[in-house]
């Protein structure tokens, strides 16, 4: 939901190029959980479970910014 927010404000109100527009949109999209599994393993939590969910949130993302820059008009 964050990401989505972020999107839609770097797309209507930063004063840039579409193409640079469109790079801030995908990246807002991009996984942010990578240090999770570390970050989890150091607070001797469950990483394995961190792992699984860095491991869905890259398939989600992937297939999210994949669409989006298919369908933006700077692709």
């Amino acid at each position: 939901m964050f990401g989505a927010i972020i999107a839609v404000a770097a797309w209507f109100l930063l004063p840039f190029d579409m193409r640079i527009r469109e790079i801030i949109v995908l990246g807002s999209f991009a996984p942010i959980t990578i240090f999770s599994t570390k970050f989890t393993d150091s607070l001797t939590g469950n990483a394995k479970l961190a792992g699984f969910s860095l491991t869905v949130t890259a398939i989600i993302s992937l297939v999210v910014m994949t669409a989006l820059h298919a369908v933006l008009p700077g692709a």
